[in-house]
């Protein structure tokens, strides 16, 4: 074994490569608890996992001496533990079936989740005291370590997309622990150590090669999911399978599959067989097989906007179940995945429909024409209520509204449930966005129908002509749907078709429209605020002080109609935070005694609040960002990426010296970079979507990247600032890991219920905080 007088070449490129896998297979394992769980618990599971960061300085705090005694043979040990534990756990992720939905109220349900969660803990845990151990033991070299790793876990946001893009995510898994096992080999032949690991690691990549070659199991998935019942159907067959950037998609044959969103219970002939495009494990799109009859679709809510706009062009934004009725209408459809596009017109799609890739809102705030129609056929998805949607926004709908002629038709499909949650919110915005600019009443400008489970919202920039309105009431009686929201509308002629006990979306569109009155209590157990582009988070509708009525009115079967997706934060925040508490002070006796000016608490706040503050800040720029670059994945990739490449070019040069001078060096420009990035975005919002692709994503690099290269100084100066109480290193290395576990869930709810203005403020003023402990040491 080499002497461990400083870290060699070896040493820089083990760190980069292992920190580069621990991101990727957590981005990787992300994606696969949301694809065969629920995607609420996706995030909570991940939190659990990354833990192991914060628990492998503990770890090493605990172990003391011991970490510079055993040297390479801890770090080989350390990656053993991450490639065995990677296999072990996608081993009991297929072995153990979880009902996620179970889990809030049976405990064997509940049990068997954290069960596949630990062994998710464990890769993480083993990876980390690899890395956490090059501190220890080189505390001289902490910045150029630190960078390694910083640029590798940037590397890592990119390699994982490039997996995810182009391999299914059971191959993807298992991929990561061959790699990890390639780098120890070539670390303990480069460092010439442990011979049996040498060719032990080689002998497991070949083992695990050949498990590839016949095939890994594929990833189980929950009953709940609706791929799961396509795929159980007695004679389904998967036409199509493809690895996807944004979702994996399969086209699904069966002669069972009938899709129909929206349809008539007055449709009485039959329906044709169809294929489903499934889109990630929850979402079926109906695909038409070719010569089949779609002639049902003029039964569906969907044909109401046709009739009522016979001529003139069409926007349709998004994929859903709903799908364009006129196949003889110019039709503008925009999809923002290649790979459902390209699907769509494989199968043959009308040559008078042009299929756009980009973005609906930035089509929208882009586009130049006046359209007759535009559909948010997307709107018909239900969506996560911590997920950013800026077509549902008042600006997203003002958006709309402009591109739309003097008696153009903006039609609004969205999922419906009893009580309501979503349609009187947006009822509420249009009302206050058509309140904005119109001289006349939003009631004459806006109709609302449904059938049992989806409705229709109709805007119109003017009120609907006399022809309008008796087009849709003859539509409702010829079909049967029941009237929401109209022109001269009585109680006595809403809920008549599809029952409700109360005609309460009625009551509640009539005080929302009047804007007087009283609206039912069942509506106001969810919020009716409108969401705008700084909260764009239309589908969050819980009101957390509601909670406890809403429980008692609906008992169990109304856990159903909570915002799983915040109650998931919220779980994870609590859950995170009393575990980092717990291994935070479980080394303190292994600490030596607290001394001014580097007390045990002024270490803890200061890298405390380095993890809060860098997370907040790169969570505010990633939802952000979500508006320009149109794709949460895609944002993601790229705004990790950049500060987390960016952070390790600012370690690389990160001064030393503990001065006030070089403490304020360090603090001031976060603080001005900070307020430039964002400010910048904001100013120039609309250029910025004005342009291609590439220019687009070069541009937020240029507006983040010195933000990055900011922050990315402060951890190694303050961990250099530690050399006088080397003991403390790891202890402080696994508070700031901790520290970011926790910063994850509480940029979500932040921005969710103030703005997304507030991670980014919380942000600066951890930095805030942060540089004035470093002033009172240097003080001190």
């Amino acid at each position: 074994m080499k002497s461990a007088k400083g870290p060699d070449t070896f040493v820089f490129g083990a760190v980069g490569l292992i920190s580069a896998i621990g991101l990727a297979y957590e981005i990787v394992l992300l994606r696969v608890f949301s694809f065969s769980q629920w995607h609420h618990f996706a995030s909570l599971a991940v939190a659990l996992a990354l833990l192991g960061f914060g628990a492998a300085g503990t770890v090493l705090t605990l172990l003391g001496k011991r970490v510079k005694k055993w040297g390479d043979s801890l770090f080989l040990t350390g990656l053993l533990i991450g490639a065995i534990g990677i296999v072990v756990a996608y081993w009991v992720s297929i072995s153990v079936s979880i009902r996620p939905l179970f889990a809030v109220w049976d405990s064997g349900e509940l049990f068997k989740l954290l069960f596949v969660d630990f062994f998710s803990f464990i890769p993480f845990l083993g990876l980390a005291i690899s890395i956490g151990q090059v501190f220890v033991r080189w505390p001289n070299a902490t910045t150029r370590l630190y960078a390694a790793h910083l640029i590798g876990s940037g590397a890592g946001s990119l390699v994982a997309a490039l997996m995810i893009a182009n391999l299914y995510l059971e191959v993807a898994t298992i991929w990561l622990p061959v790699i990890i096992l390639l780098t120890g080999s070539a670390y303990a032949w480069g460092r010439r150590a442990h011979a049996i690991f040498r060719w032990g690691s080689l002998a497991s990549v070949i083992v695990l090669l050949l498990w590839m070659q016949n095939g890994v199991p594929q990833l189980p998935l929950s009953d709940f999911k609706r791929l799961s019942y396509l795929l159980d159907l007695p004679d389904a067959e998967t036409l199509e399978r493809q690895p996807g950037l944004r979702d994996e998609i399969r086209v699904i044959r069966s002669e069972n599959i009938r899709i129909a969103s929206g349809l008539s219970t007055q449709w009485m002939e039959s329906i044709p067989a169809q294929d489903a495009l499934t889109i990630g494990s929850d979402l079926a799109i109906p695909l038409p097989r070719k010569g089949k009859s779609t002639e049902y679709r003029q039964a569906t809510l969907a044909a109401l906007p046709f009739l009522l706009r016979p001529e003139g062009l069409v926007a349709w934004l998004g994929v859903s179940d709903w799908l364009p009725v006129d196949k003889d209408r110019k039709i503008e459809w925009v999809v923002e995945n290649p790979q459902i596009r390209d699907i769509m017109i494989s199968r043959g799609i009308p040559d008078n429909w042009m299929m756009i890739q980009t973005g609906s809102r930035r089509f929208l705030d882009t586009i130049e024409k006046k359209f007759s129609i535009i559909v948010y056929g997307r709107s018909a998805n239900e969506g996560n209520a911590a997920s950013e949607d800026y077509l549902l926004t008042r600006e997203g709908l003002n958006a709309g509204l402009a591109c739309l002629d003097r008696n153009g038709i903006l039609a609004i499909p969205i999922p419906l449930s009893n009580p309501p949650r979503r349609a009187p919110k947006l009822l509420s915005m249009a009302v206050s966005v058509l309140n904005e600019g119109t001289v006349g009443k939003p009631s004459a400008q806006i109709a609302m129908l449904r059938s049992l489970h989806t409705g229709l919202l109709l805007i119109s920039p003017s009120r609907f002509s006399h022809t309008m309105l008796n087009t849709i009431r003859d539509f409702t009686d010829q079909w049967s749907f029941d009237l929401v929201a109209l022109t001269g509308l009585k109680e006595t002629e809403a809920n008549r078709h599809h029952q409700w006990s109360q005609p309460i979306l009625y009551r509640s569109a009539q005080a929302i429209l009047a804007g007087e009155g009283r609206i039912p209590a069942e509506a106001l157990w969810y919020s009716l605020e409108p969401a705008s582009d700084w909260r764009p988070y239309f589908w969050r509708t819980m009101r957390w002080r509601e909670l406890p009525d809403l429980l008692q009115e609906l008992g169990r079967p109304g856990l159903v109609w909570l915002d799983w997706s915040l109650l998931a934060m919220a779980v994870k925040l609590v859950v995170a935070g009393l575990l980092a508490a717990m291994l935070i002070l479980l080394p303190l006796g292994k600490l030596p005694k607290s001394k001014r000016p580097l007390t045990r608490f002024r270490i803890w706040l200061y890298f405390a609040m380095l993890g809060l503050g860098y997370l907040l800040v790169e969570m505010a720029a990633f939802q952000r960002s979500i508006h320009y670059v149109g794709h949460p994945v895609m944002a993601a990739t790229l705004v990790f990426a950049l500060f987390l490449i960016g952070s390790g070019l600012g370690s690389m040069h990160a001064p030393t010296e503990g001065t006030k001078t070089c403490a304020a060096r360090i603090f001031a420009p976060i603080l001005v970079f900070g307020v430039f990035s964002f400010a910048s975005l904001e100013l120039g919002s609309k250029s910025l979507l004005a342009l291609p692709d590439v220019w687009r994503y070069a541009s937020i690099g240029f507006v983040f990247l010195p933000l990055a290269w900011s922050m990315g100084r402060a951890m190694p100066w303050g961990l250099r600032q530690l050399d006088i109480v080397r003991p403390a290193i790891p202890w402080a290395w696994g508070i700031n890991g901790f520290a970011s576990v926790l910063a994850a869930p509480l940029a979500t709810l932040l921005a969710v219920h103030a703005s997304q203005l507030a991670p980014w403020l919380f942000g600066e003023l951890c930095y805030v905080a942060a540089g004035l402990i470093a002033l009172s040491w240097m003080r001190s």
